[in-house]
């Protein structure tokens, strides 16, 4: 896993051809640059601090992921993110959308299915 250390991104030298953790990592990556892009598109407005909060919840998330993403077994860690987004929904905390968005997208990301879309508000 050196070259996936090194870079801070999941790297195919670091896994066997056709390796499905690789795969996943793949995935989930896409599904990080997804949510980058989202929550960084400019509302044309100062945003309030609502939605700034929101917005570093959601970044705080694709740091995450990303980390997720670089384990030797990135579905497992997804899947251990998903059941702390899952918690964090139940607890109905200031971010239990986000919570449940993410929750339900790492969920699918660890059984390789597409995450589905990101839905945000944030303007």
């Amino acid at each position: 896993m050196w070259g996936t250390k090194e870079t801070g991104q999941p790297q195919s030298e670091d896994h066997l051809p056709d390796c499905e953790f690789f795969v996943r990592a793949c995935q989930v990556m896409q599904y990080v640059e997804k949510l980058q892009r989202a929550t960084s598109e400019p509302t044309g407005r100062r945003p309030s601090g609502d939605v700034r909060r929101r917005q570093r919840y959601l970044q705080k998330s694709a740091n995450k992921l990303t980390r997720a993403a670089c384990m030797p077994n990135p579905a497992l860690a997804v899947e251990t993110l998903a059941e702390k987004y899952k918690a964090e929904y139940e607890k109905s905390n200031r971010q239990a959308k986000d919570a449940e968005m993410l929750s339900q997208a790492c969920f699918a990301l660890a059984q390789g299915k597409d995450p589905g879309p990101i839905t945000l508000a944030l303007g």
